[in-house]
């Protein structure tokens, strides 16, 4: 008869190969998957004209590099991967920022409010640039690579070997 496995949290034994380390690696799959689909759709829009339409770009370059960090697994690769991911959920904030507003700049110039844009509220303008309701530069694309960074530090949760140095 075999004996149950107890890998809750707070264990500290789990075999190598276990539940933990499929999820871990899973997590890890899902940012390379989730990296590749932004740089596509950055290919696809033709995201690249002037710099800051390629700052994604290097921050895309950013990701996959520190998820071969964090897949190494020690603690410096890890650290090292995790900081890397604060650098670009911090460019990601930047970008959704520059999306609203460039959505929130096109409001006069859209079809559908350009003679109604001024007499608009600032929260309906703003409300309107966020969700989509006016401009062509969706928020949710620097949002998503914001989420991906994030996973990737999920990912090292509880990486038992991160202190083998």
């Amino acid at each position: 008869m075999t004996e149950p496995v107890t890998a809750g949290v707070g264990s500290a034994e789990v075999s190598p190969g276990g539940t933990r380390d499929r999820l871990q690696v899973g997590v890890l799959a899902i940012v390379v998957t989730a990296t590749i689909g932004i740089v596509l759709e950055l290919a696809t829009s033709r995201h690249w004209n002037g710099l800051i339409q390629l700052i994604p770009w290097v921050a895309a370059a950013l990701l996959l590099g520190a998820t071969v960090l964090v897949w190494r697994n020690t603690r410096t690769t890890v650290r090292a991967g995790r900081a890397i991911a604060l650098i670009v959920a911090l460019s990601s904030a930047f970008g959704i920022w520059e999306h609203i507003e460039s959505n929130y700049d096109s409001g006069p110039l859209d079809f559908r409010y350009a003679t109604k844009w001024a007499s608009l509220s600032e929260a309906s303008r703003w409300w309107k640039a966020i969700s989509g309701g006016v401009g062509a530069a969706p928020p949710i694309v620097p949002g998503a690579m914001a989420l991906v960074a994030a996973l990737l530090v999920v990912a090292t949760f509880d990486r038992r070997r991160e202190l083998s140095g």
